[in-house]
């Protein structure tokens, strides 16, 4: 029953994964991935739903073992003892959902990220990967293997641009993005002449 809601679950997010350094970045491409107050605690329930998959699969696992090995055991799956040897895997299940759904949420700075690390996805990895994969399989590429390093030269040039545009930091010194702050004298409490600082907009 739980790998029929778990297979519903990814079919709705249709979860996209992405990793970089040590880090783990996981998008929804499902029906709902324009609508955050349904898409968003999907990809939360789905991290959680992954991870009571393999506790249920080591619970499996365990099962087979006591059932062969050590059979005088099995009264610990038998009538309601065997809620209490699922409640590991619940327990994954909650705290997983509610890890990513609380403390992993996404904001502009997670999705100013994520779009900054599909630059080298889209200009090195892929083709790079097809370059080595395709000819395996007898795939020829011909001429067009010259693109491999056109997309990969690319890459140096575009990467600064992109960080440019998506870090607000950089895109308000770039564009001499200013907001004027007022100063209050601590002594008289008068408004003195306002002061600039750059601030993204």
């Amino acid at each position: 029953m739980f790998a029929m809601v778990y297979s519903l679950i990814e079919v709705l997010t249709f979860p996209v994964m992405f990793c970089k350094g040590r880090s783990l970045c996981i998008a929804s491409d499902g029906p709902f991935s324009s609508y955050r107050p349904i898409g968003v605690p999907l990809v939360s329930l789905y991290c959680g739903s992954f991870g009571m998959c393999i506790s249920l699969l080591a619970l499996h696992f365990f099962y087979r073992y006591i059932a062969v090995c050590k059979p005088d055991k099995l009264y610990y799956f038998e009538g309601k003892r065997i809620i209490y040897t699922l409640i590991p895997c619940y327990t994954i299940l909650v705290i997983w959902t509610s890890n990513v759904y609380f403390l992993m949420s996404i904001d502009a700075e997670k999705e100013a990220i994520y779009q900054y690390t599909l630059l080298p996805l889209f200009t090195m990895y892929l083709p790079a990967g097809c370059f080595i994969i395709l000819p395996i399989f007898g795939i020829e590429l011909g001429a067009e293997a010259n693109k491999t390093g056109a997309f990969i030269g690319v890459y140096p040039a575009l990467d600064p641009l992109i960080a440019i545009l998506l870090i607000k930091e950089f895109r308000s010194f770039i564009f001499c993005q200013k907001k004027s702050l007022a100063k209050v004298s601590t002594t008289t409490g008068r408004v003195d002449k306002p002061a600039s600082t750059f601030q993204a907009t």
